[in-house]
Formats: structure tokens, C-alpha cells, sequence
């Protein structure tokens, strides 16, 4: 008989789920899953992440072609849900407003916020992305001798991309700017082609004097190929990008950006679902676009001065405590905190460790950083105070300062390098490990003959480790649509309160009232697709949030499914 862990023996009481629809599993969404997750938590349901595609893959996609993954939306909207998030801003990349509005329609039935795009009579969650850029582009145009400005647009049927892309267009007619069209170019929200784009720009010219990119990650890929050819960031070209990604602070240089919130971004969306579940109006004329607060955070990217390693350091000085400790915090008030930890205790023990010599073991700090091991999503931070810890002690001087206090300040620097070298590590070898068993699965898939075989190998996957339970479910009837009906080929840990023979409701996900009671993490729902036939869909019950930036769901399900149509095919 399967025992259940302590963890899913807490969950046993019914929680609600509310449904997410969005496209494949991947950087853009897992931080927005996560938040979704810990915030709906708190409120006392689940979430079940339906992965898709875009409506449109690409901007000359043909509308009448339809997608083969998104039939798993006629499925999802008939999920056992109190409610729906459609993430509009990525299933809706390359469509216009009249085919997202439709799509959205789908949902109606049940309470319903569209996350990231607006849509008409619907409660929807967006950036004010228009008054963002206008308020970035005021800093940007300071400097009355940069003319020659750059855009770096994501897709060019995206709401968020058209409205950025308008707001900088207006901004350079307000100061007077030229507006060269050769000086726009795509990077389709995309690292490797905002880099192969700009790279491509700057063969033909230099005669740039800004960069502003419709997000970080082409930011950033904007600088690495500046940086090829020779211009100086930010004396030569001015870059800045949008989302304050966690990385853009601790970056070389740090990039100027839009910060927000996400969990302020996802949580008016959780309020919005609430309160329509509450009051059972969920369509109406009356609802609106809302916007989580957001700020310009200027950086290095766009000013000099905002460079440390680049600013000239005087006479060692008598060191100050007070002065140290606030501008130290001043150095981290722009970079997101992560959850569960205050800056303030951090910062106020290593100004301790200074001035008192206070012992370094079983500071707050010490248990802070402790924590990273369980947490290494926020090595990010750490990097970061490591850095302005160097450059503010290289400011503030060491004069005043005993023995014993530089001999501490040498062990906490140490000690912050050493755990954020050994996380580094350990993610590395853990990816590569992963990476190896998914490849040694795949190989091992490839060779199967009967069903007995596949699930052998099943067995022996890379995810037993990394989830609470995951599911293979089959449809009773393979075809270019979900069929109704389904039954479990395969459930880890194993459970004999699951029959693996008896077909249930497809729309239901898991047999029974499973899927109510015994959900530990946030579920991802990923479709069985082989061409245009669904032979049904794998579900994953995922342990930890950073798991899946470890892997491709969308790819291992691919290789399931190429597996399973064969065999179904030969039998």
C-alpha cells in the first residue's frame, strides 16, 4: 500500500484549483507560475498549469493552420476549476486583439483574468507599459547630444511590444529626435536574436548613441554584442531594458530597467479571482485593466556615476559605521529581495562583525546564508552583496578599523564566496546529472518494443527525484482532438487507490478526487503530441519551483510521445 509523505498527508483537506492557460513551460513563465503558486496557497487553492502554444507560433502564421498542442484548450476549459488565469501575454504574442479576445471567450464560463495583455469585458492584470517607457525615455534623452537611439522590439503583433515601441517613437518626436527606421529591429523577446539582430546592425554601423529594448534579456544580449564591437557601456551607447529580471543588478554593467513586482503583478490577479468567485459575476462592461506599481531603476547601463568599479577611490578614510551600513542598503534597495529575508538584519550583523567583532557563527547572517543551500534561486543576491560589499569597504576605508575587525571582514567575504561558490556547484553538477539521465532515457525509450519495456524504463526516469508525483495518462482514442475519455499508464510513487485500467472523465486530469486532495506543488499539465494525433498528456506534481529551469518538459513529453505513437502504431 502507498504511503503518502507528511507533506501530502498535510494537504489531505479539499483545495480548489485554479487553472492557468498559457503556452510551453519556460523562462518567461516559471517565475509567474511560482508566484501564482505561493500566492493562491495562501488563499487556500492550487494551481494547474495547462501548457499550450501560441495562438499564432509565428507573425505569418497561416489562422486557418491549426496548432496541433492547443487543442489541449478545448480539454482545459472543462477542468474540475473554480477559475482560469489566461496568460494572454504569451499565448497571445503573435495575435491580434480580436483573435486573443476570442480565445479568452473560451473561459468565461468561470471566473477569468487575463495576465499580461488586456482584453475587453474581461478582469485583466498588465503593465503600464506606455507611461513606463514614456518615464525611462525622459532619463534616456537627458544627454542632448545621443541622437541616434535604437529599439529592440519583441513580436510585432505583441500588445506589450506595439505599446512600448509607441511610448519610445512618441518620446523621440517630444525632444526632437530623428526617427530612423533602420535603427528599429526584432529580437522577438529573444536573447540569441536581440544579439544576432544588434550584431547585425552594428556591422553595418556605430553611429549609435542609445539602446532601449522591449525587455532585459535582449538588453542584455544588446550589451555582450556592443561590447564585440568595441563601444563602451554606458560612455559610447546608453542601453536599458524592462522587467527587472533579477540578474540585470548584479550584470556588467547593471542595466537600467522598469522594476515591478511580480508577486504585486500576480497578486491583483489572485484578488480579482476571489473577489469574482465571491460574487459569481465574472463577465461584465464594468471590469477593467489594472497595474501593479512599478519604478524606473537606473543603473550603470545608462550612468556612469552608478558604476563602482569605475569611480575613483580616495585616501583611505576613517571608517564610519552609519555611513557604511546606508549606503550598502542604498547599493540593494533596487534589487528584489528574496522572500524571507531582510536586508536591514543582514546588513545591520555585518556592520556588527565590523565595529564590534562580534563572532560570525550563529549571526542572522550566518543563518541567512545557511538558507541559500535550500534556496538557490537567490544566489543572485547573495552575488550582489558580495560585490557592493567589496566595492563599499574599497570606499569607506579600513582606517579605525582593529586587527580583529579586518580579519572578520576577510571571513565575510569568505564565507559569502565559498557557499555561493559550493550552490554554484552543486546546481551545476545537479544539471548535468539531470541532463545525463534525461539523455540515457531518451536512448533507453528509443529501443523499447512493448508497453511492458516502456514502463520499465519509466520507472528508472530522472524526475522520481525531483517531483512529488507525476502521471502519464492516455487517451482511450488517439486523434487530432483530446478524447473524452482516458485511463493512467503510469503514476509515481505508485498508488493502489489508482486504477491504471478504469477510463475516467479526460477533463477530470486524474482519476477520482485525486487531484483535490493529494496535490502537494503547483501541477503542470503537459500534452502527449505526436504531429497532429493526441495520444493524452503527462501531469507533474513538482517539488521544488526551480526544478523545471533544470529541464524541458515540453521536450521529455516529446520524446514520450514519439515512443507511445509508435508503439500504439505497431500493436
Amino acid at each position: 500500500m502507498f504511503e503518502r509523505s507528511p507533506d501530502i498527508q498535510k494537504s489531505m483537506q479539499a483545495r480548489p484549483l485554479i487553472a492557468m492557460i498559457g503556452d510551453q513551460y519556460s523562462t518567461y513563465q516559471k517565475p509567474i507560475v511560482a508566484s501564482m503558486h505561493r500566492l493562491l496557497k495562501r488563499s487556500g487553492y492550487g494551481l494547474l498549469y495547462a501548457c499550450g502554444g501560441a495562438l499564432r507560433p509565428t507573425a505569418d502564421w497561416d489562422s486557418s493552420r491549426p496548432v496541433s498542442r492547443n487543442a489541449i484548450y478545448t480539454l482545459a476549459r472543462d477542468f474540475p476549476v473554480a477559475g482560469f488565469v489566461v496568460l494572454s501575454s504569451a499565448v497571445g504574442n503573435h495575435a491580434d486583439a480580436t483573435q486573443l479576445a476570442e480565445f479568452a471567450q473560451r473561459f468565461t464560463h468561470k471566473p477569468i483574468v487575463c495576465l499580461g495583455s488586456s482584453v475587453a469585458n474581461l478582469s485583466c492584470v498588465s503593465m503600464d507599459n506606455y507611461a513606463l517607457v514614456t518615464q525611462l525615455m525622459n532619463h534616456m534623452t537627458q544627454d542632448p547630444s545621443r541622437r541616434r537611439f535604437v529599439f529592440i522590439r519583441g513580436y510585432a503583433n505583441s500588445p506589450n511590444s506595439q505599446s512600448r515601441e509607441a511610448a519610445f517613437r512618441n518620446a523621440l518626436n517630444k525632444h526632437q529626435i530623428a526617427i530612423d527606421e533602420s535603427l528599429f529591429i526584432d529580437g522577438s523577446f529573444q536573447g540569441v536574436d536581440a544579439y544576432y539582430a544588434m550584431d547585425k546592425l552594428l556591422k553595418r554601423t556605430h553611429d549609435i548613441h542609445a539602446v532601449v529594448a522591449a525587455n532585459d534579456v535582449m538588453a542584455q544580449s544588446a550589451i555582450h554584442a556592443l561590447t564585440k564591437h568595441g563601444l563602451r557601456i554606458p560612455e559610447d551607447v546608453i542601453v536599458s531594458g524592462f522587467d527587472n529580471r533579477s540578474e540585470t543588478a548584479s550584470s556588467g554593467p547593471s542595466l537600467t530597467s522598469v522594476k515591478y513586482s511580480m508577486d504585486s503583478f500576480c497578486g491583483l490577479a489572485v484578488e480579482s479571482l476571489l473577489t469574482q468567485i465571491k460574487s459569481g459575476i465574472f463577465l461584465s462592461a464594468d471590469n477593467t485593466t489594472v497595474c501593479p506599481p512599478a519604478q524606473l531603476v537606473i543603473r550603470g547601463s545608462t550612468e556612469p556615476a552608478l558604476l563602482p568599479t569605475r569611480r575613483h577611490v580616495p585616501t583611505p578614510r576613517v571608517f564610519e559605521a552609519m555611513e557604511f551600513r546606508e549606503s550598502l542598503l542604498r547599493s540593494l534597495k533596487n534589487l528584489e529581495t528574496p522572500d524571507g529575508l531582510d536586508p536591514e538584519i543582514v546588513v545591520s550583523d555585518v556592520v556588527s562583525m565590523l565595529v564590534n567583532g562580534a563572532d560570525y557563527s550563529g549571526t542572522r547572517l550566518h543563518t541567512a546564508l545557511l538558507e541559500l543551500h535550500n534556496r538557490p534561486a537567490h544566489i543572485y543576491w547573495w552575488r550582489h552583496l558580495l560585490q557592493q560589499l567589496t566595492t563599499n569597504l574599497q570606499l569607506h576605508g579600513s582606517e579605525g578599523l582593529s586587527a580583529d575587525a579586518l580579519a572578520h571582514t576577510a571571513s565575510i567575504l569568505g564565507q559569502i564566496q565559498t557557499t555561493i561558490w559550493n550552490v554554484e556547484n552543486a546546481i551545476k553538477l545537479e544539471n548535468e546529472r539531470h541532463f545525463e539521465s534525461v539523455n540515457r532515457m531518451q536512448s533507453s525509450l528509443n529501443r523499447v518494443n512493448n508497453m511492458g519495456e516502456l514502463l520499465t524504463v519509466l520507472k528508472s526516469t530522472p524526475s522520481q527525484s525531483t517531483v512529488n508525483a507525476w502521471f502519464i495518462c492516455l487517451y482511450k482514442q488517439s486523434g487530432n482532438q483530446p478524447d473524452e475519455m482516458a485511463r493512467l499508464l503510469y503514476q509515481y510513487p505508485p498508488n493502489s487507490s489508482l486504477d491504471t485500467d478504469t477510463l475516467f472523465p479526460s477533463a477530470d486530469v486524474l482519476p477520482g478526487d485525486y487531484l483535490q486532495y493529494n496535490i502537494v506543488g503547483s501541477l503542470i499539465l503537459e500534452p502527449l503530441c505526436a504531429g497532429s494525433s493526441h495520444l493524452g498528456y503527462i501531469v507533474v506534481d513538482a517539488k521544488k519551483e526551480q526544478h523545471y529551469t533544470r529541464s524541458n518538459l515540453t521536450a521529455i513529453a516529446d520524446i514520450i510521445a514519439n515512443v507511445l505513437w509508435r508503439l500504439l502504431n505497431e500493436h
